[in-house]
Formats: structure tokens, C-alpha cells, sequence
């Protein structure tokens, strides 16, 4: 019998101080999350948690326990990364991170031609935010991952993969767009990255409704820029967590939103019209990041060649 098997649940239930949370972020039962714990209790003869103490607090065998099975992981990572390499890509593990709008929209393409160059590679695509996947990257726990902006620590190194730009999003049905034609967006011309329309007036859609994100979500802090700088006064403000949702609200005739280029060609919509916003604040770089003080593995480096391969800047009117 393996008491390694306990590991993800006692991982979860440390960090999380509590059983039933540690069980909802499982998604199974606690009673699931008790047996598995006490499994391993009973194979190495400790206790791993006070349970004499609240909130749920591991003991001195309980975190010897977490920080040996910390390093059996790695070495099995590392283990599985090694024969990867001799094995010239036949198997392996390859982990990207990515924010999900990024996930959804660059990384399809490449990691499918990936797929089908070295079917015996298996790839996990991790949604995270930038923040979150820098940390796991340093951790070990993720290869590569995808980032809207050149990473600030030092232990990371970066390549720039892909340009595009952020664009003024507005329901198609709205009397305004009939005003404003010289202005529009065709959606062929922004999947082919053409933008040589002349920047819309934010004002012109005063007291329009508009559709925000988190102000620590770039695009949502980049749009109440737009709209300090330009002085427009929006009607009804719908604020939104995710830029799909937002894009999503537009079509439906809810108000104005901001999106990066990209998404049109995956979810472009009749519904919609578009407009450039901005010049040069509504330009943004893409970068692919990965850990500088490890080598990288031969997947991550032959996925990096790829996806430097598959660059195709998108140009600037």
C-alpha cells in the first residue's frame, strides 16, 4: 500500500485549514477526504492533523509527511521529463499555463499541431491568473505559460510571441453605428490584423451603456483610461469578471465593451460592430514565459520553437 495516494487531499486540506473546503475544491466528498487521510495515518502510524486544534493544523509528522511527498513529485516530474528527452518526445509531459481568454484563442492552433507532430506527449493546459502561473512556474509545477505582459521577476525569462490590439466593441443593431460607418472595423480585415480605420471618438457614444471588467484585469483598467481620457459619460454601467462574458453581453445588444483582436476570429459575431479606441495604449505584445534557472525540457523547448514558428504579428493602421 502506497500512503502517497493521501497526498492531493492532505495538500488541499492544509492549505485550506478545513475539510469540507478542501472537499468542495476537490469536488468529492469529505467522508472521500477523511478515508484517504486516515489511510496514510494508519500506513505510517501518525497522526497528520491536530484534530485537537481549530482551524485544521498538521502536525510535525504531518508536514514531514507533505514535504517528502513534495519531493517524490518532483523527482517524478523530473523522472518523466528525462525519459521524455531520450526518448525523443515518444512520451512525456508537457504543462502550459495561460489566462483563459489567451488559452482559448492563441494556444488552440499550436498545441493541436503539437499533438499530432508527438502524440505520445501528453499536454495540460492550465487557466490561471498571471500571477498565479508565474508562482508554478517557478514551482515546478507548469513549463510554459502565457502572459499580456513582459514578466517583472527576475527568475523568468520571456519571448514575445504575437502583437495584436484591444478594439472598441458595440452592438450591431445600435442607431449610432449608422454614423459612424467610416469608422468600422470589418471583422475579415481584424483577423488578418489590418487596422488602418481611423480611430472613433470614445465621446461619441456618451451616455451609451457600457460593459466593464475587474480594474486588476488589464483590459478593464485599459478601458476606464480610455474613458477618463476621453471624457465620455457612460449610461448604465454592467460590470463583468471575464472578457468573454462581456464580448458575450455586447452581442446581446447590452452595452459597449473592450476586446482583444483575436476573439473576433474565434467568436466573431454579425451582432457586433467594431471600432479602433485608442493608438498606441491599445496595443498590446504577448509573451510566452518559462522558469530561466531550469533548462527546458525537450517538449517545452520543440512547443517554444513552434509558437515562435507560428508568429504572425498583427499589423498597425
Amino acid at each position: 500500500m502506497d500512503g502517497r495516494s493521501a497526498y492531493p487531499f492532505v495538500k488541499a486540506a492544509a492549505q485550506m485549514r478545513n475539510m469540507s473546503k478542501a472537499a468542495a475544491a476537490l469536488n468529492v466528498s469529505q467522508p472521500a477526504i477523511s478515508a484517504q487521510i486516515h489511510k496514510a495515518e494508519k500506513i505510517y502510524r501518525i497522526e497528520i492533523f491536530d484534530r485537537a486544534v481549530k482551524p485544521l493544523t498538521l502536525t510535525e509528522e504531518g508536514k514531514a509527511y507533505l514535504q517528502y511527498c513534495e519531493k517524490s513529485e518532483d523527482l517524478e516530474r523530473e523522472f518523466r521529463r528525462h525519459l521524455s528527452d531520450v526518448q525523443g518526445l515518444r512520451t512525456g509531459d508537457l504543462t502550459i499555463g495561460g489566462p483563459t481568454l489567451f488559452n482559448s484563442t492563441y494556444l488552440p492552433p499550436v498545441v493541436a499541431a503539437f499533438n499530432q507532430k508527438y502524440p505520445g506527449v501528453n499536454v495540460r493546459i492550465v487557466d490561471r491568473p498571471v500571477p498565479e502561473l508565474a508562482q508554478m512556474t517557478l514551482a515546478g509545477e507548469i513549463d510554459l505559460f502565457v502572459s499580456p505582459n513582459e514578466p517583472a521577476l527576475q527568475d523568468l525569462s520571456s519571448m514575445k510571441i504575437r502583437e495584436n490590439r484591444v478594439i472598441l466593441v458595440v452592438p450591431a443593431a445600435w442607431e449610432i453605428n449608422r454614423h459612424l460607418e467610416a469608422y468600422q472595423l470589418p471583422p475579415e480585415e481584424i483577423v488578418r490584423g489590418v487596422f488602418d480605420r481611423e480611430i472613433v471618438d470614445l465621446a461619441r457614444f456618451d451616455g451609451c451603456p457600457f460593459i466593464l471588467l475587474r480594474e486588476d484585469q488589464n483590459i478593464g483598467t485599459l478601458f476606464r483610461r480610455l474613458i477618463a481620457e476621453s471624457g465620455v459619460k457612460p449610461g448604465t454601467v454592467i460590470y463583468a469578471d471575464q472578457i468573454l462574458t462581456s464580448y458575450s453581453f455586447s452581442a446581446a445588444g447590452a452595452g459597449i465593451s473592450l476586446a482583444a483582436s483575436p476573439i473576433v476570429g474565434i467568436f466573431g459575431s454579425d451582432r457586433l460592430t467594431y471600432y479602433l479606441a485608442g493608438s498606441e495604449i491599445t496595443k498590446r505584445q504577448l509573451y510566452i514565459c518559462w522558469q530561466k534557472q531550469q533548462t527546458l525540457s525537450a517538449a517545452g523547448s520543440v512547443f517554444l520553437q513552434m509558437l515562435k514558428e507560428d508568429e504572425q504579428p498583427e499589423t498597425a493602421g
